[in-house]
């Protein structure tokens, strides 16, 4: 067996080169910081063949820290050349190699290991690397509990032991496995929740001799063995209560120690309860199995990685820290920290980090936010002092994290702020929409519409519901944020084209936007009168609110052309709908709510106002048409500095001359507007009616005033 020795410097958490000082004293922080895993010599390589290893530490201040065995979660390198854990061996400090089981493997390449771990000073030696490598024999240590799940497959019944072991046999991939300190679940934390099996396999530890009594709590069937032997077990649909005094259990006699323990749920058409409990010699009642049943194993940790013979090491590892969704947005943090090694007297000058998803990083301990579930090639490359270059590859699987599932809206923002200067260009397609999905959630203004313009250059690539989408956004932003009003109409004719024949309501809110755009934005009056027109007739299904504001939008047109009896008949004909027919007097409703309108406005809460104002004009449209909520709506844009808004609606009224008794008023606000869009002609022009037309109004001494101030 060849060997060799291999000495490689533990590696640099640092930047650019530093001075000598600097240097001297981070070696000495390092020192201090990594205290016994530094102190410890490097063993020599086991084995030439194997051209990678990573050495393990065990923290000796864990929970079972005494355990005679461990566990690590690695992920072996692409150009590893073997996925399978064929090559895998565990070599003690000593330099001897110990038995190991593989719990679980991905074809990603990650690896569930545990191993024999009598010794805990020194390096642990996980090798990799050789394709040549015969198979070894596994052997899992008597210690610590497993819980996997796996899909229940087609047609399996779970009415026997031997009809469940059927089922196992015929099962699929597990969805995942991890150690587990309790058999007390009620969901799958690794995958679908619904038509799964849970499984628990492991040592449980009896403290006496004597009979000990198990019982099985679930809602669907379980069974529970103990070295291999079938104890008790809970056939068909049930629910976990009815067993919660031990109505399902059997004793057995054991011996003290650690015995063989196997528990097997099933979840037919959704998640299911499940729990085991005892009654151990000399107690009277059950209980759930203990924490203490279950002795756990350490976790060892990578400390570094190296090449054989080789003077630099690239080397990571990985975990997922946060989940979260939006929309239909599954995005996933996950934490990356190098484990790279540099050769004696060198240091690893820089790092680079491509994510596989376009994005990359420059620090050696990095946070990514990965938008969509996928498989990604995450690369590290490393430079050192001396020049010399490496890489390591490997394919990281993000998606549920089923036990954070958990969304507020501060999860949300903290997602964001880490996703919102990725390069859009790069980004893959699916991430891209998850991250428009997650701007639109959190209500942003200006960043949907840069992402939207980069999915409209892959419009081939969305489902037509998406492309609707993007376009109808498109419309919307060319119409507000960066003015362009033949834009705006041709994104929504595009989403009127990508709504399918058979999808009224999109079809219906495209033609919706059309009717808005020709009103609002281009004052086309009776194209868009004859368009509201058209879309009730041709779409008497569609949602009648919004019907409904179809009706009033035809008010409106009229109103904005100074035809008052024609509008006050739309208006009649949508306010006589008995189904938006408010359960309250009107009198009590109209005082209510302008009083709530003109409190917001005192306060300096434009948006408030301008919302309850629309609430009650959507019950009453024909108040549109009086004077007072007029002026509170001119006020209320004032106040936002929506100041064309204000303008135009004081026009519509001024125009209407419906209600002399607020045209002073509303006169005035117009003039403030004016004003603050440099219309000082006009604005004058307000004021010289209030003195001419309305000699006695209130509003005098403040059209006086605003003619001094336009002519100072």
């Amino acid at each position: 067996m060849a060997s060799a020795t291999h000495s490689l410097r533990h590696k640099a958490r640092t930047g650019r080169r530093p001075p000598l000082a600097a240097v001297l004293f981070i070696l000495y922080v390092l020192g201090l910081l990594c205290g016994r895993a530094l102190a410890q010599e490097r063993p020599t390589w086991w084995d030439g063949l194997w051209r990678f290893r990573a050495l393990l530490t065990i923290n000796p201040n864990q929970e079972w820290a005494d355990a005679p065995a461990a566990r690590v979660l690695f992920h072996v390198r692409q150009d590893a050349l073997l996925l399978d854990g064929r090559d895998v061996r565990v070599i003690s400090p000593d330099g001897q190699p110990v038995p190991f089981s593989i719990v679980r493997a991905t074809p990603e390449g990650q690896f569930l290991i545990a191993f024999e771990a009598p010794q805990k000073q020194g390096f642990y030696a996980l090798y990799y690397g050789n394709q040549h490598a015969p198979p070894v024999q596994q052997v899992p240590p008597k210690q610590g509990l497993v819980y996997e799940t796996r899909p229940v497959p087609a047609g399996a019944t779970a009415n026997s032991w031997a009809e469940a072991q059927a089922a196992l046999n015929r099962a699929g991939p597990a969805y995942g496995a991890a150690f587990w300190n309790r058999v007390y679940d009620a969901y799958n934390p690794f995958g679908p929740q619904t038509d799964y099996i849970g499984i628990y396999k492991g040592y449980i530890r009896c403290p006496t001799d004597g009979t000990y009594r198990f019982a099985t709590l679930s809602d669907q069937s379980s069974f529970l063995l103990v070295d291999d032997q079938p104890v008790t077990q809970w056939i068909g649909p049930h629910n976990i209560h009815q067993g919660q005094q031990g109505e399902h259990s059997a004793g057995i006699y054991l011996a003290r120690g650690m015995h063989k323990f196997s528990y097997v749920h099933f979840s037919f058409g959704g998640p299911a309860r499940a729990a085991a409990a005892w009654m151990p010699p000399g107690s009277d009642h059950f209980e759930i199995l203990p924490h203490p049943a279950f002795p756990g194993l350490p976790e060892a940790e990578v400390f570094e990685g190296e090449w054989f013979e080789q003077p630099l090491c690239a080397e990571f590892i990985w975990r997922p820290e946060s989940y979260c969704e939006a929309g239909d947005a599954k995005m996933t943090a996950v934490r990356f920290a190098s484990r790279s090694t540099a050769a004696e007297g060198t240091l690893i000058d820089r790092y680079l980090w491509d994510f596989g998803d376009g994005q990359t990083a420059t620090e050696p301990q990095p946070r990514h936010a990965f938008l969509a579930p996928a498989t990604y090639a995450v690369t590290l490359n490393i430079v050192s002092t001396a020049g010399d270059r490496t890489l390591c590859t490997k394919n990281i699987k993000t998606g549920i994290i089923w036990e954070d599932m958990d969304f507020p809206r501060r999860k949300l923002e903290e997602f964001w702020a880490q996703v919102k200067d990725y390069r859009l260009e790069a980004l893959p397609t699916a991430s891209l929409l998850s991250m428009y999905s997650l701007a639109r959630e959190l209500e942003k203004v200006r960043e949907p519409f840069n992402i939207a313009r980069e999915l409209d250059k892959r419009r081939d690539q969305l489902e037509p519901a998406r492309r609707f989408d993007v376009f109808m956004d498109l419309g919307r932003y060319y119409q507000e944020l960066e003015p362009q009003p033949q834009r705006a109409e041709q994104y929504f004719e595009l989403a009127l084209q990508a709504a399918p024949a058979s999808d009224a309501q999109r079809r219906f809110n495209a033609r919706f936007a059309l009717c808005d755009h020709h009103f609002y934005y281009l004052e086309q009056y009776e194209r868009a009168r004859e368009e509201y027109r058209q879309l009730r007739g041709e779409f008497p299904q569609a949602d009648p609110a919004q019907r409904r504001v179809a009706l009033i939008r035809i008010g409106d047109t009229y109103a904005c052309e100074g035809r008052a009896q024609e509008a006050l008949e739309a208006y009649r004909e949508a306010e006589a709908d008995p189904l938006y027919a408010p359960d309250k007097p009107r009198p009590l409703l109209t005082g209510t709510s302008v009083q709530q309108v003109q409190s917001y406005l005192r306060s300096g809460n434009g948006d408030e106002a301008l919302k309850r104002l629309e609430e009650l004009l959507w019950l009453y449209p024909t108040m549109r048409l009086e004077g007072e909520p007029a002026l509170l709506r001119v006020k209320a844009s004032l106040l936002k500095g929506k100041f064309e808004e204000a303008r135009k609606q004081a026009d519509i009224f001024i125009r209407l001359g419906r209600d002399p008794n607020y045209l002073p008023a509303v006169r005035i606000a117009a003039a403030e507007a004016c004003t603050e869009l440099g219309l000082m002609q006009e604005a004058a022009d307000h004021y010289r009616t209030v003195l001419k037309d309305f000699p006695e109004s209130p509003q005098v001494r403040d059209a006086e005033d605003g003619l001094r101030r336009l002519e100072e």
